[in-house]
């Protein structure tokens, strides 16, 4: 889709080449390294699986916590078990399954969208799964575990990231595993499947993970103090906004690098530039991921043109 446009950005910023200077030896990226090192670290994501084996942890050591905890469709219900059943597991493969998923997955949408609402998001989805399950589980049945959540982080992930490689005996791309996965759960819910998997819960975790995408559910939109909430499509009308006293729109993908060019005290065009800069790096991070085919045509004429104002500058 972009020839030789990615070649040129390469050759001029060696992206993806560890001899050549690349975007991380630029004055103003480097004043992102602290906050680019927290994010990679997925401190949420982490945190969400460190909490979920503690509690598997505590189910073993005391008998009573798993019923106390889990969600109940009958007389034992309590109101914190739509929240709590999700720190629980039947069994350790139910926990490593779950678990698995949600690093892998989880640590890119948290790149994209930030520890606070990937936290926010994981919570929504677990909540959101919880009450589908209770709406149309049977009476006097047990739910536990994380699985309605983490398909919210699958489903989510898929929207961003359609054509990554999975390796299921052959390699498919991530949409079509989702796709296979939320018939299944369609299937399993009409039917009432007796499996002993909540397909009602991972439906309502897939359902929210599509509203909180489109639209935009993020709790960083409320907190206007805060410029890195917005995201890279958002970056020019952020700024050009600000200066122009127009209304703007945040786009859903964070950027601590974006708060790190917003904070240094950067001329205008330097910072404009920078943020140029810094969605070229991201749009051939996604082209190394995903291909040439999985840019857009507005991306792939941003990177069109900044292959241009490179070879002018050449």
């Amino acid at each position: 889709m972009i020839g030789t446009v990615d070649r040129a950005i390469i050759e001029e910023f060696g992206v993806g080449n560890s001899g050549d200077m690349g975007i991380q030896d630029r004055g103003y990226y480097q004043q992102a390294t602290a906050q680019l090192q927290a994010r990679e670290q997925a401190p949420a994501i982490v945190g969400l699986v460190v909490v979920t084996i503690s509690a598997f942890v505590l189910q073993q050591l005391i008998p009573s916590f798993t019923n106390a905890l889990a969600l109940h469709s009958g007389g034992d219900f309590r109101f914190w078990q739509p929240l709590t059943a999700l720190l629980l597991h039947a069994d350790p493969w139910h926990l490593a399954w779950n678990m698995v998923i949600l690093w892998w997955l989880g640590r890119d949408v948290e790149r994209l969208y930030g520890a606070l609402d990937l936290a926010t998001f994981y919570v929504l989805a677990g909540l959101t799964a919880s009450l589908a399950w209770l709406v149309l589980a049977p009476s006097n049945q047990v739910m536990l575990g994380a699985s309605g959540a983490v398909m919210g982080v699958v489903v989510l992930s898929a929207l961003f990231y359609p054509s990554r490689p999975v390796w299921i005996l052959v390699t498919v791309p991530l949409w079509l595993v989702t796709i296979l996965y939320v018939v299944v759960d369609i299937t399993g819910t009409l039917r009432a499947a007796a499996d002993g998997t909540a397909h009602a819960a991972h439906l309502g975790g897939a359902a929210l993970a599509v509203v909180f995408r489109f639209a935009d559910l993020r709790v960083s939109k409320l907190l206007p103090s805060r410029p890195w909430g917005r995201g890279a499509r958002g970056q020019r009308a952020t700024v050009r906004g600000q200066r122009e006293g127009s209304p703007v729109t945040p786009a859903p993908v964070p950027s601590s690098e974006l708060r790190a060019l917003l904070e240094s005290g950067l001329e205008e065009s330097d910072l404009q530039e920078g943020m140029d800069r810094l969605r070229m790096d991201e749009l051939l991070v996604k082209v190394h991921r995903e291909g040439e085919a999985a840019l857009t045509e507005s991306e792939a004429e941003f990177l069109a043109g900044m292959s241009r104002r490179l070879r002018e500058k050449s």
